[in-house]
């Protein structure tokens, strides 16, 4: 979406600040100028209120002649960067300071006539030749550059009169922020800059340095007595002006490359049909040998890599059915001999990843079939062949190094294997018995904080959570759940031999809910006391031993009596006679039952319904392979991840992701795209990947590496996919160019990677630009139509980028398009544009290149070049730097309202050097081959 706060660049001829603001001595751009180093300082103590200040102070400030070398954090850009071999001639070199008034810091005047100010440093570009030496120097403080003969300084050396011209400030500025408030508050978005206007010559070396621009501050470089004032640091007027010595802050090396610039190469590229010949190329399938039947004149067109769009389809000679049954007959030998005997014969490319050992000529809709009876296809395959051929040393060294990552992923597996098998057993033992849904909730006690109340996809409550919301004492959900655990140490000890396991119910489950009861094992018939269920204490009689316990129905007594069995004697006195230990058996077995059995209902209702016990369980064990997927409260659903069940170890299963176009290009350049002597200079056209022999290709790359890396006794099943990727999307949306082999089921040519795509849409260039200019960027556009043209649609999503690029020395560079079809490219209205856009991240300064000299007036400062500067070429060969002064011949030529603007401040001629990024845009119906329907 286009920004709606959009930021512009201004710039300023000059920035002041903190004390050298208060300078007040106007630049009158003369050598002899009186300048003062000192401004007053006035002070009044506790008042106001008088004109005369209690102290009054002469305060030196500092000038050039106190500057011996500068902060290289200060320095955020160069441009050119250092060691840059390729720099556009017809730009200006620059360097940018992080201080918005750095070049200005030291400058002893203020702005004079047109807002011109003398910077205290300049940029000199100095062309790297014998005379010109950069180093060390006795007593200097600085490094320092000498020129001298054979070199000239004259000509190395810019005016220092027009100085002002060459150092501006720049401001980012937008809607919410303004010059001076960036400059107060945005240091971020400020910075200055010295632009050197020497024009430079194409394919040559340079030194640029950053030297001082005024005498004193030579002199403080050089450790030599300095001398105040404004001298400039060299007059080119100056007699016997053969050799200087200028101090070096900074400085940096460049080479320019060619008199090309970005604009006019992109400006060069025209889109034009292609021939024929271009795209596809005749295979010849009669004089195969090999037994294969001689067939004249039997041909048939094989396309390349690229192709054009909606190729021509051209008859099939019928003598393929022939030449493919006998090929078939041959290929199918190992397999069909009877007895199998050892027989070689022509692969069958991929047949062990389909598992599959024979061919059938009848099935041409088979992937396998195809490939491999197909000429064209197997010749594709041949090539992958070719490849491993020329490379397998490079490659089985990489396969080695892969290995041990092969064995920690066959340790996962069987670690893997044994947790599964581990997993089973527990379960089928100690799980699947379980029907009562009490003992689940007993063993899955230490679960019940992960496991949720109900299984629907808002659950916010866990077992846990449902279960403290009953009045359950402390002691009956921990105390009593230990006591009477199923296979507990109480249980195994009572539990009667051969009597099923009985649980104890804890909570309620299912509406109506019943009492809770509590039931201990009965260990026999007749035998010690067994209190069946708390809540029938009262109604029935209670037996410990020989003494029965029944109910009295007096609140006023302990509520019950006890009675000798059999009617036999008390055991002791009745109650008024009863001795110590009866009376303390009684009160204690009192307590007791008081506390086991609570006045009215001892639990509530359970608000929520809990899950069943086989629910439970299946929140412990799913399968397949009884994988935990405990349901964490807070997620709005359990987790639908599965993990693989493949726990069988595995093969060794090296993989490379080298786009292996690279090196079918290296062996075969012709194979990417036949015809290419037929594609004219400076080109741009559409064209379209051929997938089928994309496939093939990597098929017979990967049966081949299968077949080497069996032979190199590399533990192999010869079944796994090494090579996925042909294109280079590095850095793009990786996705595999080919699923892997052993699972395709579709046709040749459809078997692509995560995207499924078919043939993909192609820019091809051949050109330049994108070689000097590898950050160029490129994408298509949807175009629409507004008041009967076509514009570039401003929405994201119409939009596409390059997913995958490639090259094809010396000059050919292509792009491949994702969620593209040549369907929506080859619609004339509205259709598609594509954007060939110089990367705007940052401002280069210089002048256009020249195609013209001695022109007419410029209206626009766009369209000047180095040709408005001079009359002739050869007047611009013996130019040396931009002259601000209009020379008496009226060059450069400027129709008004330009007229004023020419070298009237550094921040006007800032903004006429400035390049702005160059955009061409180009419509899709424009790139379409002369050959296609």
């Amino acid at each position: 979406m286009p920004d709606s706060n959009p930021t512009q660049l201004q710039f300023l001829p000059w920035v002041r600040q903190g004390m050298a603001a208060e300078i007040n001595n106007p630049d009158t751009l003369t050598p002899t100028q009186n300048i003062n180093l000192s401004l007053p300082v006035s002070l009044w103590i506790n008042r106001t209120d008088s004109t005369t200040p209690d102290v009054s102070l002469p305060v030196k400030i500092y000038g050039p002649g106190d500057v011996t070398g500068i902060d290289p954090a200060q320095i955020v850009r160069t441009s050119p960067a250092h060691l840059t071999t390729n720099f556009e001639p017809n730009y200006l070199p620059a360097v940018e300071f992080d201080r918005p008034d750095f070049p200005w810091l030291f400058t002893p005047l203020s702005a004079g006539e047109n807002e011109r100010l003398r910077p205290w440093l300049v940029l000199v570009v100095i062309k790297k030749q014998s005379g010109v030496a950069l180093g060390n120097s006795a007593n200097a403080l600085l490094p320092v550059l000498q020129i001298k003969a054979p070199a000239q300084p004259a000509a190395e050396l810019p005016d220092l009169t027009e100085a002002w011209a060459w150092a501006h400030a720049q401001v980012a500025v937008d809607s919410t922020t303004d010059a001076e408030t960036a400059l107060r508050d945005r240091p971020e978005r400020t910075l200055s800059r010295l632009l050197c206007p020497r024009r430079l010559d194409p394919e040559t070396a340079y030194l640029a340095c950053v030297v001082p621009a005024f005498a004193s501050g030579c002199q403080a470089g050089l450790g030599l007595p300095i001398t105040e004032g404004v001298k400039p640091s060299w007059e080119l007027s100056a007699q016997g002006f053969t050799e200087i010595r200028l101090p070096v802050y900074f400085s940096w090396e460049f080479n320019t490359g060619r008199a090309e610039d970005f604009e006019s190469l992109v400006k060069l590229l025209q889109p034009r049909p292609l021939s024929a010949e271009v795209g596809k190329r005749q295979l010849d399938f009669g004089h195969a040998g090999f037994s294969l039947p001689e067939l004249t004149g039997a041909m048939l067109p094989y396309a390349g890599v690229l192709q054009p769009l909606q190729t021509n389809t051209e008859p099939v000679d019928q003598r393929l059915r022939l030449y493919q049954n006998e090929l078939q007959n041959i290929v199918n030998t190992p397999a069909t001999n009877n007895p199998p005997l050892p027989i070689v014969a022509p692969p069958i490319y991929g047949g062990a990843h389909a598992r599959r050992n024979k061919v059938d000529s009848a099935s041409q809709s088979d992937w396998l079939n195809e490939l491999n009876l197909d000429p064209r296809h197997r010749v594709s395959a041949a090539f992958g062949t070719e490849v491993i051929q020329h490379e397998q040393e490079e490659l089985m060294a990489a396969a080695w190094q892969q290995l041990e990552r092969i064995k920690a992923e066959n340790q996962k597996r069987q670690q893997r294997q044994l947790a599964e098998a581990t997993r089973n057993t527990i379960y089928a033992k100690h799980l699947a018995p379980l029907a009562a849904r009490e003992s689940v909730y007993q063993i899955t006690g230490v679960a019940h904080a992960k496991m949720l109340a109900t299984p629907t996809p808002t659950t916010t409550s866990n077992v846990l959570m449902v279960m403290r919301q009953q009045t359950i004492p402390e002691f009956a959900t921990t105390a009593l759940r230990r006591i009477a655990r199923p296979r507990g140490a109480l249980s195994r000890r009572f539990k009667t031999p051969g009597a099923a396991t009985q649980a104890t119910q804890l909570i309620l489950l299912n509406p109506p809910p019943p009492p809770l009861v509590f039931t201990f094992f009965r260990p026999r018939p007749l035998g010690k006391v067994t209190m069946d269920k708390v809540s029938e204490l009262a109604q029935t009689q209670q037996k410990f031993g020989n003494i029965t316990l029944e109910k009295i129905n007096d609140p006023n007594k302990i509520n019950f009596v006890i009675h000798p069995e059999n009617g036999g004697p008390p055991p002791f006195p009745l109650p008024g006679t009863m001795p110590v230990i009866a009376a303390n058996f009684k009160f204690a077995v009192g307590r007791h039952i008081a506390r086991v059995k609570q006045p009215g209902s001892i639990f509530k209702q359970i608000p929520t319904r809990l899950p069943e016990a086989k629910d439970l369980l299946s929140q412990l064990t799913a399968k397949p392979g009884l994988r935990q997927q405990i349901s964490f409260v807070g997620t709005t659903e359990a987790s639908s991840a599965t993990p693989s069940d493949d726990t069988t170890p595995i093969m060794a299963h090296p993989e490379f992701d080298s786009p292996m176009y690279e090196a079918l290009r290296d062996l075969h350049p012709e194979v990417l795209l036949p015809g290419l002597a037929h594609v004219p200079p400076n080109t741009v056209m559409l064209l379209q990947t051929n997938q089928k022999l994309i496939e093939s290709f990597l098929v017979g790359l990967n049966h081949e590496l299968a077949r080497e890396l069996l032979w190199r006794e590399y533990p192999t099943d010869q079944r796994g996919t090494y090579f996925q990727h042909f294109w280079d999307a590095r850095g793009a949306q990786a996705l595999p160019d080919i699923a892997p082999i052993d699972q395709w089921k579709q046709p040749l040519g459809q078997n692509s990677g995560a995207d499924g795509a078919g043939n993909r849409l192609v820019l091809l260039m051949r050109s330049e630009l994108l070689r000097r200019y590898p950050g160029a960027i490129i994408y298509a556009v949807k175009a629409v139509r507004a008041a009967g043209q076509l514009k570039l649609s401003k929405l994201t999503e119409d939009q596409r980028y390059p997913i995958f690029r490639g090259s094809l020395p010396p000059d050919i560079s292509f792009l491949g398009f994702a969620n593209l079809t040549q369907e929506q490219v080859m619609e004339a209205d509205p259709g598609w544009f594509f954007v060939i856009q110089q990367q705007p991240s940052e401002p280069n300064f210089g002048l256009d290149v020249a195609t013209q000299f001695g022109a007419g007036p410029i209206t626009t400062w766009k369209d000047l070049s180095w040709g408005h500067l001079v009359n002739s070429e050869a007047e611009l060969q013996a130019l040396k730097f931009v002259k601000v002064q209009r020379v008496a011949n009226g060059l450069p030529k400027i129709a008004p309202p330009l007229t004023d603007d020419w070298g009237r401040n550094s921040a006007l001629m800032a903004r006429i050097t400035c390049q702005n990024p160059v955009r061409v845009v180009i419509h899709a119906s424009l790139m379409l081959s002369s050959h296609n329907s």
